[in-house]
């Protein structure tokens, strides 16, 4: 099985959202938000345009670790792969092989797709010195521990109640246009993620695969310092 190109598109690197904050405030004047596709993006910009953030790219622009900090998400990477995948195989037609029920999965777990949503996520920050970045957890410590950070900067943002924040990291239905679901009647993506997380439970050598694909996105998620409130 062969990925058609259009699944192959890397992210921007570099790609990330820039907050002005007071130097007088820890001495620091800018935070600098890494975009890491999967890792709670759309929620973590949603709420971070009642801040006045702007668009930034760290890549062309350059980070200045004097004056700034990096906010980086991090996930677990198998819990990233599964949510991905069912992002990439929403929408197709049954007679497709991408459908989620054609799939070959000795091929789809023998090596990374790396598109914009699969790539590794190491490779997002690795040119920001490590001392410079507050790390975050994609879990459900995430809401109280970012809101706690940023209330030591004297932001107060509203985040929005679980219920009705689309951008919820945990609420993936939700993220999925009816009109696609509706043209093709393809499984909804929870019920495709569903079925992956059912065929690693009866394949544990697929899931083994992945986490190896992943060891240095692993090797990050257990050993960084992650912010805990004050």
């Amino acid at each position: 099985m062969i990925i058609p190109e259009a699944y192959h598109h890397m992210h921007p690197m570099g790609d990330s959202t820039y907050v002005a904050v007071d130097p007088a405030v820890n001495d620091v004047s800018g935070l600098v938000y890494i975009h890491i596709p999967k890792n709670a993006s759309c929620w973590t910009k949603y709420h971070l345009d009642s801040l006045k953030s702007v668009g930034y790219n760290y890549y062309h622009q350059g980070f200045d670790a004097r004056k700034n900090l990096a906010l980086v998400i991090l996930r677990d990477p198998m819990e990233r792969w599964v949510s991905a995948m069912g992002q990439i195989l929403v929408g197709n037609r049954p007679d497709y092989y991408l459908y989620i029920d054609n799939l070959d999965w000795n091929q789809i777990t023998s090596k990374i797709i790396r598109n914009n949503h699969t790539q590794p996520q190491h490779e997002f920050f690795a040119n920001i010195p490590h001392d410079r970045i507050v790390w975050f957890r994609c879990d459900d410590s995430l809401k109280d521990h970012f809101n706690s950070f940023l209330k030591e900067y004297n932001f107060n943002v509203k985040f929005l109640s679980e219920e009705n924040d689309v951008h919820n990291l945990f609420n993936v239905t939700k993220k999925v246009a009816e009109q696609v679901i509706n043209d093709f009647k393809t499984p909804r993506q929870q019920e495709i993620i569903d079925k992956i997380l059912s065929k690693l439970d009866q394949h544990p050598e697929y899931r083994e695969r992945i986490k190896n694909l992943y060891q240095q996105d692993y090797e990050f998620l257990n050993s960084v310092p992650y912010y805990e409130p004050r």
